[in-house]
């Protein structure tokens, strides 16, 4: 509690506001502050009867309701968008410039579980099933690697990653190489068959154009082994 009180009986005694503030242990400011207050609202001491100090200290400070500001909740759809749209995108990345914008916003524990909650309602992903040793999926992946020249410290070239993944078991091979043509292909094609000495059942390449320039010559590598299912090549 103030002590507006004490302060207002001193002054009615003709102390100055440095003997005040001496004998309250009220900063001079403060004290300075209370007298003019109280003279703003015409109190003197003794108080009216019936002000006693709670309502003394609301009528000369009183409280002031500040409407809260309505929480604005992140548009997820956006986020999900942006992230689809940049690989190289986080959740991090987007909730800091939530926040850049709405400083009472949500946390980022609050605002990763909105996402996922909202994932789950909105979010429509194909379910696909795979056996094991059943499918390899090939391609090229989007980003380059970058291929530094030992003598000069430059970049030489930007390769391209040839990936390959077994789809039951997300089993990984990858190799660069300095172009995705034919060649690369066909090089590339027999290499994780040969490496890991199996062979599935189906190889799955979804860029058709690309795929069929090379098919022929890749099959021609490949199937020097013989199968009857997924299996070690003989």
């Amino acid at each position: 509690m103030r002590k507006i009180e004490e302060v207002l009986r001193l002054d009615a005694q003709d102390k100055g506001v440095r003997e005040i503030s001496r004998d309250t242990g009220v900063s001079r400011t403060t004290v300075t502050r209370y007298l003019e207050k109280a003279a703003e609202h015409e109190i003197t001491w003794p108080l009216k009867e019936g002000m006693n100090a709670q309502a003394l200290e609301q009528l000369l400070f009183p409280v002031l309701d500040t409407p809260k500001k309505a929480l604005v909740l992140p548009d997820f759809e956006k986020v999900a968008t942006e992230l689809q749209a940049h690989h190289h995108l986080t959740l991090q990345l987007l909730w800091l410039e939530y926040k850049e914008h709405n400083p009472e916003g949500l946390s980022y524990s609050r605002f990763c579980a909105r996402y996922r909650d909202w994932k789950k309602i909105n979010d429509v992903v194909m379910h696909f099933e795979h056996r094991g040793g059943e499918k390899l999926f090939l391609d090229f992946a989007g980003d380059t690697v970058p291929i530094w020249d030992a003598k000069t410290g430059e970049v030489d070239f930007a390769a391209q990653l040839f990936v390959a993944v077994m789809g039951a078991s997300s089993y990984t091979f990858a190799k660069a190489f300095a172009n995705q043509k034919a060649e690369s292909w066909t090089a590339g094609g027999p290499r994780p068959l040969s490496t890991w000495g199996r062979f599935p059942c189906v190889l799955s390449q979804t860029t058709r154009k690309r795929w069929s320039s090379s098919h022929q010559s890749m099959t021609r590598s490949s199937t020097r082994a013989t199968w009857s299912g997924p299996g070690t090549m003989r």
